[in-house]
């Protein structure tokens, strides 16, 4: 009887255990998916997205709807970017059970193409964060480029994806160093030109963009309000020479249909510009000629020196003096000079 009457007891406690285990676990999900529901979401950090656009990209997993839910979802980096591609990141901080705020970080659009229709703005990476019919300020526009597909969050297809490479390269570097230009430009001749209001730099093909970028940083706050051109198609690591010519125009290039072809046109004049190497050179047993008078050394926010002559010509290598005659003099041919600095043919 007794070993009956423990069995009876054990049944018994046993029951009422599940039906407390069922209690909480009932009151706990009610307090979860009741209590910790999402009715207010502050979004903070955006500049190009909407806040709508943003809470409705978050909310379209209703799970989000609770708190608790939401909060732990956007702790992983990978079900982040799965599910807010156009996003770096975010940051969620619960306020109460019913507010949560959510800090964004949005991926930089480094430059658009107008293409389509439409104004299509792509990140660091070449990719499509955006279609819009909006024009954003500080965000440059690339031309000589022809677009042939355009998916949403996936690379930008296009017809030449070498020249997109170094597009994408430059547009990633200018951005940064907080440079932004007005356009980025592939031209008809193949060189990548960057265009900063009536100051054109000609950055030559995809070689070194980034070192070429750094020195730009360096150079232009001290004539970024002139007119002219500047020649960095030529620098590199071993050579850090560009030349700058005051006043010069880019030479008109032949005019492009949507497509890209070069189409006819009524003849157009333009300044012809550019640098001509010297044939031979002559080297100074007297050392250089040049004074501080003639020009400006200075040097830039990385501590590197270089020098300005009175034409606007810039030089990091600062070091070269050989185009000057047995008297120290600069060599002339009665119609211009060669820079001893810069090696640059200046008229």
């Amino acid at each position: 009887m007794n070993q009956k009457k423990k069995r009876r007891h054990r049944k018994k406690y046993i029951k009422i255990a599940v039906l407390l285990l069922i209690a909480v676990l009932a009151i706990t999900a009610l307090t979860v998916f009741g209590l910790f529901r999402v009715s207010e979401l502050v979004i903070s950090g955006n500049e190009h997205y909407t806040a709508t656009e943003v809470q409705q990209a978050i909310m379209q997993d209703g799970l989000c709807q609770n708190t608790l839910y939401l909060l732990w979802k956007f702790q992983d980096k990978e079900r982040t970017e799965e599910a807010l591609p156009f996003l770096s990141g975010i940051e969620v901080r619960m306020v109460s059970p019913f507010k949560v705020e959510v800090q964004v970080y949005e991926k930089p659009e480094v430059a658009y193409i107008q293409a389509q229709g439409t104004y299509i703005y792509f990140d660091r990476e070449g990719v499509v964060m955006q279609t819009s019919e909006q024009i954003y300020e500080d965000i440059p526009e690339v031309s000589g480029i022809t677009v042939d597909e355009v998916t949403l969050y996936e690379r930008l297809k296009v017809t030449d994806e070498e020249k997109f490479d170094d597009v994408v390269t430059l547009a990633s570097a200018l951005n940064r160093e907080n440079l932004i230009p007005d356009e980025i430009r592939y031209s008809t001749r193949d060189e990548l030109i960057v265009i900063f209001g009536n100051l054109n730099v000609i950055m030559g093909d995809g070689t070194d963009l980034e070192g070429k970028v750094t020195a730009l940083k360096s150079i232009l706050p001290n004539i970024e309000e002139e007119k002219g051109i500047i020649y960095m198609e030529d620098y590199s690591e071993d050579s850090q020479t560009v030349t700058y010519r005051e006043n010069a125009v880019l030479e008109t290039e032949p005019a492009t249909n949507a497509d890209g072809e070069v189409v006819e046109t009524e003849e157009t004049t333009g300044t012809e510009t550019g640098t001509e190497a010297a044939s031979g050179t002559t080297e100074s047993s007297q050392g250089p000629t040049y004074q501080e008078s003639d020009g400006t050394f200075a040097t830039d926010s990385e501590g590197n020196e270089y020098y300005m002559d009175k034409n606007g010509n810039i030089t990091y290598n600062i070091d070269q003096y050989n185009y000057t005659d047995e008297n120290g003099e600069i060599i002339t041919d009665g119609y211009g000079y060669i820079d001893p600095y810069t090696g640059a043919y200046i008229i």
